[in-house]
């Protein structure tokens, strides 16, 4: 993706000039924030348009982070790589929440809005609390039931993310997936305790086959 391609991308919420007025005429802040739109941009992250549904939020916020990240995007400018990405609803919330989040004189993040407090405000927007305690309840009761290994073991998974409440290592996941299979396949496994979610799969796997 070239600089004009990126800078097209941006202008999409006219975040193009806001990026332009933070960096005035220091013309090599500006094109390493835009080398570092290109290294974001061949990742190919995807755009969170605000939807209801948390495991979206959830899946964008952990990708873009890992991006931000493996391209070693500095601090400062990570609010504004990843508001690129907000669209529809989630867009139209940054259009209104901007002024409270920048300093329009000179447009910098203001001293407390980095990187964690964005995604603190956007979880809060997109992702309420009631909805976050509700899907927590879903794991901490899930059971296998009439589900195949592999229906059970992926919605083991994506709902063990919205647990804060109970502090939980591999072990302690791994010794909760099992209670919650048939009782025979958990005699079957209980010779050798397993160390990981994804070995105690592979056993259920082969039992239940």
């Amino acid at each position: 993706m070239s600089i004009d391609e990126v800078a097209k991308m941006l202008e999409h919420q006219d975040a193009l000039t806001d990026v332009l007025k933070k960096f005035g005429k220091d013309k090599e802040a500006w094109v390493d924030f835009a080398k570092m739109s290109i290294n974001i941009a061949r990742f190919n992250p995807k755009e969170y348009m605000g939807t209801g549904v948390p495991i979206l939020l959830d899946n964008w916020h952990r990708e873009m982070e890992n991006i931000l990240n493996v391209v070693h995007c500095p601090e400062d400018f990570k609010v504004e790589q990843a508001m690129f990405y907000l669209r529809d609803a989630a867009g139209e919330w940054w259009d209104k929440v901007r002024e409270s989040a920048l300093d329009l004189a000179g447009l910098e993040v203001q001293p407390g809005y980095g990187c964690a407090v964005f995604s603190e405000a956007l979880k809060k927007r997109f992702y309420p609390e009631e909805m976050h305690w509700q899907k927590e309840q879903d794991f901490l009761h899930l059971q296998k039931g009439s589900m195949t290994i592999e229906e059970y073991t992926n919605k083991f998974v994506k709902l063990s993310h919205f647990v804060t409440s109970v502090d939980m290592d591999e072990v302690s996941r791994t010794r909760r997936y099992e209670k919650n299979l048939a009782p025979k396949v958990r005699i079957a496994m209980s010779g050798i305790p397993s160390t990981s979610v994804q070995q105690a799969h592979d056993r259920a796997l082969s039992i239940y086959d």
